[in-house]
């Protein structure tokens, strides 16, 4: 199995993202945790980043593995 480390990774992505959510806040550089009332954008931007993050390694993942990259 190659890039099993991308695997690693977008399942922290996904993991965290799951988590913020649960929460009700992600963390924010300089300001620590933020809550979504505090800054929705800013929450609605990370969550969207995060997932997309980590659902394309997971799709190279699966990619770089299928087609024996």
């Amino acid at each position: 199995m190659k890039f099993l480390g991308s695997l690693f990774l977008g399942l922290c992505f996904l993991i965290y993202a799951l988590y913020c959510y649960q929460n009700g806040g992600s963390h924010h550089k300089g300001r620590g945790w933020v809550t979504k009332e505090e800054a929705p954008k800013t929450h609605i931007f990370n969550m969207i980043l995060i997932i997309v993050i980590g659902l394309s390694q997971i799709v190279f993942f699966a990619y770089a593995n299928l087609k024996d990259f």
